[in-house]
C-alpha cells in the first residue's frame, strides 16, 4: 500500500502582534516580510522572539523553518541604544 506524500502544513505565526497562517514548512526574511501588508520596509530589521536568549535578527536570504507560534517582530534598523 502506498502511503500518501505529506505536503507542508499550515503554521501560526506572529509578526508584530498579527497572526498569519502560512502553509510553508520554511521562509526566508525577504518571504517573512511580504505577509506584512504592506511589507516591512527595508529600513526595518525583523527578529525571532528566542526564549531565554537573544533575539535573532532574520536576514533576508536566511531560510527560517517555521513552528507553530513563531513570534518575529519589526525594529527601525537605526535604532541607537541610549538616546
Amino acid at each position: 500500500m502506498e502511503t500518501a506524500k505529506q505536503g507542508p502544513k499550515e503554521n501560526t505565526i506572529h509578526i508584530d502582534k498579527h497572526v498569519y497562517k502560512v502553509s510553508a514548512n520554511s521562509l526566508t526574511g525577504t518571504e517573512i516580510r511580504n505577509l506584512v501588508a504592506p511589507p516591512l520596509a527595508s529600513t526595518y530589521d525583523l527578529y525571532l522572539e528566542v526564549p531565554g536568549k537573544d533575539d535573532h535578527l532574520v536576514g533576508n536570504d536566511e531560510s527560517i523553518t517555521l513552528k507553530p507560534g513563531m513570534h518575529f517582530f519589526s525594529a527601525p534598523g537605526n535604532i541607537t541604544p541610549g538616546r
